[in-house]
């Protein structure tokens, strides 16, 4: 088992770094704790907001953007932020985050292009509260941005390699193959619970004659539909026949057709609830386990 996953996935690990806009102003914080006759100097913390929130929101997008498309194209692995990256994804994953790098990078260049406004403008803003020293210098303020993706090969206990004593070797290689299998189990658990939200939330708003049916309720289920195939890593028959039923019937229609069409919407609705019907085997009250 552990094998077949250090040969199908890779680890990757997503970095960025940026700096950051707040600072703790500490004489604030003990001001306002004074002011309102608290038993400590330190009852709270105040943070300023060194710029205005428009300044980084071009860099923000672009974070919250790589760091949600590398949790949706990868499985979960055990520590050190890496997570699984299905060989079959590395082509799209690769190619999508080298856009977002460039996003990232343009976004940087643009802000530093502008910081000195930012700074000038926050003289105002912040009137008394603000400090000099709060604000790196223009020139080192580049340094403060990193965009960095790290892909290692998931270890295998086959090629573990060390002068021990040959009893420790095989203790080692155990709890290594036991660490890989159980990095693959929760890889499997995280597919079928991605699953099992999808589906669940379309039964929940199906079900509800009031709800509000957005567009977004199907294309998710199509988004994740074309993922599958390239996350499942283990090549689970189960999860490869789940797939072919929601495509097969939750995806031949759009939620225009669900909110004009009763019919439509009873239907999917019907062909929704027998597929989570048919993960109960798979998956597990609200931790999405592998059976």
């Amino acid at each position: 088992m552990s094998v077949f996953l250090s040969e199908k996935a890779m680890l990757v690990k997503l970095s960025i770094s940026r700096w950051s806009s707040f600072k703790y102003d500490k004489d604030v914080s003990k001001k306002v704790a004074l002011d309102y006759c608290a038993d400590t100097v330190d009852a709270g913390n105040y943070n300023k907001k060194l710029l205005d929130k428009t300044a980084l929101m071009g860099l923000t997008s672009v974070i919250s953007e790589a760091r949600n498309f590398n949790y949706r194209n990868t499985l979960p692995w055990h520590d050190d932020g890496a997570r699984i990256l299905p060989s079959a994804n590395f082509e799209e994953y690769s190619k999508k985050m080298r856009e977002l790098e460039r996003q990232f990078n343009a976004a940087v260049r643009t802000f530093c292009d502008n910081y000195v406004k930012y700074v000038d403008d926050a003289k105002v803003r912040l009137g008394n509260l603000f400090i000099e020293s709060d604000y790196p210098a223009p020139e080192s303020l580049v340094e403060k941005f990193s965009f960095s993706v790290v892909i290692e090969p998931i270890p295998s206990a086959a090629d573990f390699r060390v002068k021990v004593q040959e009893d420790e070797v095989e203790k080692i290689q155990k709890s290594l193959e036991a660490r890989l299998a159980g990095a693959q189990k929760l890889a499997v658990g995280d597919l079928w619970k991605r699953i099992y939200d999808s589906v669940s939330r379309l039964v929940e708003r199906l079900s509800n004659e009031d709800a509000r049916l957005r567009d977004g309720l199907i294309l998710n289920i199509k988004e994740l539909v074309g993922l599958l195939p390239r996350l499942n890593v283990v090549e689970d028959p189960a999860i490869e026949d789940i797939c072919i039923q929601m495509e097969e019937k939750l995806c031949q229609c759009e939620a225009e057709d669900l909110r004009n069409d009763p019919a439509a919407r009873r239907k999917t609705l019907d062909d929704a609830k027998g597929i989570l019907d048919a993960m109960a085997g798979y998956v597990g009250t609200g931790e999405g386990a592998a059976a």
